[in-house]
């Protein structure tokens, strides 16, 4: 076999692979969830410290999008009320942190009242004061903001929507979450995320929202 020909034949091949390692241009609802959830696609991190589960997940635009307009009471799911949605999410990372306990929400796990009225004041108002992001090049972004799910026991974990200004992170390859000690007893943690995975993440079928 000439030289030339098994250049392009390796070529070929890789092309090939990067090909079926790249994910495809659109998914349904339950095939974006389970993509954000496979731990390969890299959207997620989770840390363990003293008995809590402190889990960081990616939330694309996409997704809340479709979110917010199954919640609307008058059930307006149109292309065009779809992508007015999407563009407000685009102009923002958002990031789910999960504190659990015994698969449980952590915060009713603390012992006395007291401790857990004083971390829920916390979570409700005071994150802007432990949460933060670090670039590659040093630099320090603020939480720009975040919301606290009051779910009263109801669910396997105490849940937070973090917004970070996604114009101010476009140039970065990579990027830290740092989480500094709330009272939860987990020390300073930090997430990193690398900004391809979040950038090659699947858009929704059309037919979702258009009907």
């Amino acid at each position: 076999m000439q030289p030339v020909v098994k250049v392009i034949i390796l070529f070929l091949a890789a092309q090939a692979l990067v090909c079926c390692n790249r994910p495809p241009a659109s998914l349904s609802k339950q095939e974006l969830l389970k993509y954000i959830a496979d731990k390969q696609n890299r959207l997620w991190l989770e840390q363990e410290v003293n008995g809590i589960t402190v889990r960081l997940s990616y939330q694309p635009a996409p997704l809340l999008a479709l979110q917010e307009m199954e919640a609307y009471d008058n059930k307006r799911s149109d292309s065009l009320l779809y992508k007015t949605l999407e563009e407000k999410y685009n102009k923002n990372y958002y990031f789910l942190l999960k504190f659990s306990k015994n698969s449980k929400e952590a915060i009713r796990q603390l012992g006395g009242f007291d401790r857990y009225s004083e971390i829920l004041q916390v979570l409700s108002f005071r994150m802007g004061n432990f949460l933060y992001v670090t670039t590659h090049q040093r630099d320090t972004l603020p939480l720009s903001d975040y919301y606290f799910d009051q779910s009263y026991g109801m669910t396997d974990g105490n849940t937070l929507l973090l917004v970070f200004d996604r114009l101010r992170l476009k140039d970065e390859k990579q990027f830290d979450i740092h989480l500094q000690e709330c009272g939860l007893g987990t020390g300073d943690l930090s997430f990193r995320f690398l900004r391809r995975d979040l950038l090659q993440v699947p858009h929704l079928e059309a037919k979702l929202y258009d009907y």
